[in-house]
């Protein structure tokens, strides 16, 4: 009985010296609660932050380094923030809509009394809503295929989706390589975008397309990856050309004003006429654009382009072609047709303005004088003796033209180029126009007064002079005298 007892009292002394020899352990667990905390939760606001809560003072360095919260594309940037023993965590760019995330502790964390927390916690949550990901059905032209270049010839790009999208992300997040310009079309449920070009594609060229995962569907939704694909504009390999440039004539007609007819004639065989325009006929429908464009004069002739059929245009002179000159017309190769192709080569053809120059084929001196001066010596400037009547001093002269000359205007402004003066000796008494008269559309009468015979001795002479030239006498179809007409009168007496 003894001995157990002195066994007793060593054990219990070996127990106190132990503990005071060492320092208390303090061996109570961290307790830990998190936000979200049941798994697939939605939080309210894209904001909206997640938190992890601990029941004691902890060594906030460690928590932050084991702290982290991650989706699909990595980790997620943030803010970190404390509130006592609370680390809370809000993303700098909002969460988004329909995305799974994992708000995650990994390692070891300690308290500020040394105790450790070494369990992993992971806890998947949503935010603002968990719909699925919007994503292509369908699109169209399939991959690689073979387009036109237009909208109508299939130079478009068609997308289906499987949801509703937001208008505005989902446009911005497709790019095309090839358009110039994009114009956007959606069905009424905004599930179906036809994307297309105002302008003609580039034929035989490669349309590469993107929808980036930054198009949203209209919940906010992101779409579930990138997708892309590409098609060709080379449904068409026939290029264009210049089949025909012909004369085209203008034909009033009460009803439409008037109309173009073709003459059939080509125009390097019959020229280009007063009030007629130039016809080019291609082998196939041509573009609007490049085609109103193509059309170079050398020397300049300024007008207007007009696109009357798909495959025909008609050149109009703002002037008449300049009679007796020699057109080039180019037509550029660059020209192109409604599949985007290309002429290549410059088409050139040369014309001659059909215009014919006006001529005075004969004057006639009359009354005292029976005098008839043909064409050759019109032309010739040469002298002629007349009579002139001492009495009434007067010269009748009758311009024969080889153009009629119909409209009132012009006739009028004939007479005034036309003008008799005194040439030798100086000093002889002015002449005055009594009367000019158009017998007809090609005759002219003028009468003069004023005149005076020379003698032996001296004699006296008088200037015909008829203006030529581009600025000179002309009729109203573009025909003009080509040169001045210079005729002196030699007076004599009765």
């Amino acid at each position: 009985m003894y001995h157990l007892k002195i066994r007793h009292v060593l054990t219990l002394n070996i127990f106190v010296l132990f503990l005071s020899g060492c320092e208390f352990i303090d061996l109570r667990p961290i307790n830990i609660k998190i936000n979200p905390d049941i798994p697939n939760s939605v939080l309210p606001d894209y904001k909206t932050p997640v938190s992890v809560s601990f029941d004691t003072e902890m060594d906030r360095k460690s928590v932050e380094q084991m702290f982290s919260v991650v989706y699909s594309k990595g980790k997620v940037q943030g803010d970190l923030k404390w509130y006592n023993n609370t680390l809370l965590f809000f993303p700098a760019a909002g969460w988004i809509p329909g995305i799974r995330y994992y708000l995650s502790i990994t390692g070891s964390v300690i308290s500020a009394n040394g105790r450790e927390y070494n369990q992993t916690i992971t806890m998947p949550f949503f935010a603002v809503n968990n719909n699925p990901s919007p994503y292509i059905i369908d699109y169209f032209p399939k991959e690689g295929a073979s387009v036109g270049v237009s909208r109508v010839s299939g130079g478009n790009l068609h997308l289906v989706f499987s949801k509703p999208m937001e208008v505005y992300s989902t446009q911005d997040a497709v790019t095309i390589d090839g358009f110039n310009s994009k114009e956007y079309e959606w069905n009424e449920a905004k599930t179906e975008l036809e994307i297309f070009s105002n302008e003609p594609l580039n034929a035989w060229a490669a349309c590469r397309w993107t929808v980036s995962d930054k198009a949203l569907s209209a919940d906010g939704v992101p779409l579930d990856k990138q997708v892309s694909g590409s098609f060709f504009t080379n449904i068409d390999s026939i290029t264009p050309n210049v089949e025909k440039v012909f004369q085209m004539i203008r034909i009033e007609k009460a009803d439409v004003g008037y109309t173009w007819i073709k003459t059939g004639l080509n125009i390097d065989e019959a020229g280009l006429g007063a009030n007629q325009a130039i016809g080019v006929q291609f082998s196939k429908p041509m573009d609007n654009k490049t085609v109103l464009s193509c059309m170079q004069f050398e020397p300049s002739l300024t007008g207007i382009t007009e696109q009357i059929q798909n495959n025909l245009i008609i050149f109009t002179p703002n002037k008449f072609p300049e009679t007796g000159t020699t057109y080039r017309l180019k037509i550029s190769g660059d020209t192109k047709d409604t599949f985007g192709l290309k002429i290549n080569s410059d088409y050139v053809v040369y014309f001659q303005s059909d215009i014919p120059y006006l001529d005075v084929i004969q004057m006639s001196l009359i009354g005292v004088n029976n005098i008839q001066i043909n064409q050759s010596e019109v032309q010739g400037n040469i002298s002629k003796k007349i009579k002139i009547s001492k009495a009434t001093g007067e010269l009748k002269l009758i311009l024969d033209f080889s153009l009629p000359i119909e409209n009132v205007t012009t006739r009028s402004e004939i007479v005034s180029l036309i003008k008799l003066d005194t040439f030798f000796p100086n000093g002889l008494s002015p002449i005055a126009m009594l009367n000019a008269d158009w017998l007809s559309s090609t005759k002219l009468l003028l009468e003069w007064n004023g005149l005076s015979a020379g003698t032996g001795v001296e004699p006296h002479y008088y200037k015909l002079y008829v203006s030529g030239g581009t600025t000179g006498i002309s009729n109203d179809k573009g025909s003009y005298l080509k040169e001045n007409i210079n005729l002196y009168l030699e007076a004599e007496a009765e």
